[in-house]
């Protein structure tokens, strides 16, 4: 259990606040993780649709309380916003996460985490392009870094391979769903002012899982069902607190 550091404190000669930051951090990135490798392993229990759909709307169940009395306080600042609040919950709830438990469908979870790192090379790529921003020579070594690591991902560390590549369509979904993530990430510039943290959290999520319900009907219509089991409901769980709470 982590206990509030006193300031000053310092832990292995690095400060004690700084050192929770980075047990917070690693903590994020772990919950992450496993949501790819528990997603992963419930494929043919639930559908990609129905993982995106449960996730979310435990998530905002459990956010509910916190979020409530926040979103009714500056409605008015969310319905003038109400365009932008719902591309990014289009991109960071249901596009993101329905095309990445997609993409765990047809390829590995590890390559799922991996694949990650083509994240930065998306956001400033599209900065680039689209906002004409420029690169300094640290963030041009940190694309050829990530890139890289991409192309040894994906060909699995042999030049032949690369050479007669042939992208698993599971990579090329969870390609498509860091495109969602990173378009989602530039468009946070955007946020509204005046907008706390709890109301946009809570806004983003609630109009993401309207937005998933209409594909979530249509996939139960078309004969999607979830194998409701102990496992299945303890990873949706999982799903709702660890990378969505949480993370």
């Amino acid at each position: 259990m982590l206990a509030t550091p006193r300031i000053g404190a310092v832990i292995g000669g690095v400060p004690a606040k700084t050192s929770t930051a980075y047990v917070f951090l690693v903590c994020t990135s772990l919950f992450w993780a496993g949501n790819w490798v528990i997603a992963r392993a419930l494929q043919g229990h639930m559908s990609p649709v129905a993982m995106a759909f449960w996730r979310w709307f435990g998530a905002l169940m459990i956010l509910t309380p916190f979020v409530a009395r926040p979103i009714a306080a500056e409605w008015r600042v969310l319905r003038r916003s109400w365009r932008l609040l719902t591309v990014l919950a289009f991109l960071g709830v249901g596009a993101f996460n329905t095309l990445s438990y997609t993409g765990l469908k047809y390829t590995t979870a590890t390559n799922g985490v991996l694949l990650n790192s083509v994240i930065p090379v998306l956001i400033i790529t599209i900065a680039v392009v689209f906002l004409r921003e420029r690169l300094n020579a640290w963030q041009s070594i940190g694309i050829l870094v990530s890139f890289t690591g991409v192309l040894m991902i994906v060909a699995q560390g042999s030049m032949e391979t690369l050479l007669r590549l042939r992208l698993n369509s599971g990579d090329l979904w969870v390609l498509a769903a860091m495109l969602c993530w990173a378009t989602y990430t530039i468009c946070l510039r955007w946020r509204p002012p005046g907008l706390s943290s709890r109301a946009f959290t809570g806004a983003v999520i609630a109009i993401g899982v309207m937005l998933l319900l209409p594909l979530f009907l249509w996939d139960y219509r078309a004969g999607s069902r979830t194998n409701w089991d102990a496992a299945t409901l303890g990873a949706v769980a999982y799903f709702a607190i660890f990378p969505s709470v949480l993370a």
